[in-house]
């Protein structure tokens, strides 16, 4: 069975990005240990951080 049999062909046009995708999980934000790291808005829900997420979308709008 190929790839391109299991998954539509929009998302087979897609395969090629989805290493910079997981780029992101390398270079994850924290307040202390890596401050000017990503933050991931791609997840349905981060609850770890409301409250610092909140907090800096407030200081940018």
């Amino acid at each position: 069975m190929s790839l391109e049999s299991c998954i539509s062909s929009r998302a087979v046009a897609y395969l090629p990005q989805a290493p910079k995708f997981f780029d992101v999980l390398d270079d994850l934000w924290h307040p202390i240990t890596n401050p000017g790291g990503i933050v991931n808005l791609g997840l349905a829900e981060n609850a770890l951080m409301h409250t610092e997420l909140t907090e800096f979308i407030n200081s940018k709008v």
